[in-house]
């Protein structure tokens, strides 16, 4: 009797340390095997935005359907910094920083982050496609509303950039976006949404860059670029992952599956 005492006592001891968190599971990383596109997705204080979110699951849920292989998970910050050994999936191919608010995505996710990202890019030979604030945090630094921020854990692979463009929309002022005219490189049109995206060369900026302007605003001068593709890394002012009627007006159809065919051929 006194043993079956002490053993009920035993495990009431244990089962208050694993539901206290005195003693914690391992970390779980969400990652599988044929996972091949990693997005971050940590919103509020994370940096994303819910709208950029729900705009890359809608582009990624689009290029799924029309190529199977596509396999396509959310992180967020924890998963980043510490859960996930990016090595541990060699099949991985890309790393998506959303748009949302690049103090909090560099803040959240901290040396730490920014060591893996790079590790994953230099390393692993994965690309890199950042949209919007995703842009920014590509950068060495930037200005925003004409103040320049130089933030610690920015990814420090690109210049200066500058928004938001204005002339364009000014992101302080309702609604904060505007559609815009772009081009690609053989002059081909396109309606995309302008959300506050950096650029280079229109206030505070030089306009050289490094790297292959793919998309150029038609709706202002200055061949501003829209889009950039530097090494291994596809940086863009525009969304074009942007979903009609999703939290905006004035896209169409055709011009979102004109944006997404654009999208998918340039990280492919």
């Amino acid at each position: 009797m006194k043993k079956k005492f002490v053993l009920f006592i035993s495990f009431i001891f244990l089962f208050s340390i694993f539901s206290t968190g005195v003693i914690a599971l391992p970390p779980s990383c969400p990652i599988q095997s044929n996972t091949n596109i990693i997005i971050y997705g940590s919103t509020g204080n994370g940096g994303v935005g819910t709208l950029s979110k729900s705009w890359m699951t809608h582009f990624f849920d689009w290029w799924k359907s029309q190529d199977s292989s596509i396999n396509y998970i959310f992180l967020d910050k924890n998963d980043i910094k510490y859960d996930c050994n990016f090595a541990d999936f060699p099949n991985i191919k890309l790393y998506v920083q959303p748009g949302g608010n690049a103090y909090y995505q560099q803040n959240a996710l901290g040396s730490t982050g920014k060591t893996k990202i790079l590790n994953l890019i230099d390393n692993q030979n994965v690309t890199y496609f950042g949209a919007c604030a995703g842009a920014f945090y590509a950068a060495n630094d930037y200005y925003w509303q004409g103040t320049f921020y130089n933030w610690p854990n920015l990814l420090d692979r690109f210049p200066t950039v500058e928004g938001s463009i204005t002339t364009i929309a000014d992101y302080d002022q309702n609604p904060g976006y505007a559609l815009t005219g772009i081009a690609d490189e053989g002059g081909k049109p396109f309606n995309m949404i302008y959300y506050g995206g950096p650029t280079r060369g229109w206030q505070n900026t030089p306009s050289d860059f490094p790297g292959t302007q793919k998309l150029t605003f038609t709706s202002i001068s200055g061949n501003l670029p829209a889009a950039i593709k530097n090494e291994k890394m596809l940086l863009t002012s525009v969304h074009a992952e942007a979903y009609e009627n999703d939290g905006i007006t004035g896209l169409s159809t055709e011009d979102r599956i004109e944006n997404y065919k654009w999208l998918a051929n340039n990280i492919n």
